[in-house]
């Protein structure tokens, strides 16, 4: 491919790819995107409506390849996402059952003044420890959960770069023979 140009016509390639390691990730991304990529170049142009006629079968094919394609960091970190919204509900509930507590207790105290008093304050106290744990156990899944994806990013970036690196050496050796790229017999 030269200067942002679609794949030769035929190089879209259908079917489930087999991935292997998760060095195979990145490739398998790239790979399936260049299909897509082709899939475009091969659509049917509309004319005076700068419209796209594509083949929905062989475009949904591509998309499930795709997701199947999706690293497993990305489906732990949206697991993780998950979890921290599930523990937070669970916080609030805690919470609001610790608050209701406290104040049954208060209510149960009105008798005297100083007992009174005593069970607002320990309510207080009890529903800001609450409300201080569920912001801990929020703000540690956040960190978590961006841990993760800072680490996935910084996987596809490299897995990126050195793609990107081989396709300009690539480039460069082809410009620099006068070669052309090798038909694929795809057409």
């Amino acid at each position: 491919m030269a200067d942002n140009q679609y794949p030769p016509s035929g190089y879209y390639q259908s079917g489930i790819p087999e991935f292997g390691s998760n060095n195979d990730t990145a490739d398998n991304l790239m790979r399936l995107i260049d299909n897509l990529e082709a899939l475009i170049g091969e659509a049917v142009r509309i004319p005076w409506i700068n419209k796209l006629l594509l083949d929905r079968e062989e475009l949904l094919d591509l998309i499930d390849q795709m997701r199947v394609a999706v690293p497993d960091d990305v489906h732990q970190a949206r697991a993780v996402m998950r979890g921290s919204e599930e523990m937070i509900e669970q916080a609030e509930a805690e919470a609001e059952r610790i608050r209701r507590r406290a104040q049954e207790e208060a209510l149960a105290r009105l008798s005297e003044t100083d007992q009174v008093k005593a069970a607002q304050a320990l309510a207080y106290d009890i529903v800001e420890q609450a409300r201080q744990d569920a912001a801990t156990i929020h703000r540690d899944a956040d960190t978590y959960a961006l841990e993760v994806l800072m680490r996935l990013e910084a996987d596809l970036t490299a897995n990126l770069n050195t793609i990107h690196g081989g396709v300009r050496t690539l480039q460069s050796t082809v410009n620099r023979n006068g070669n052309h790229p090798p038909d694929d017999g795809m057409d």
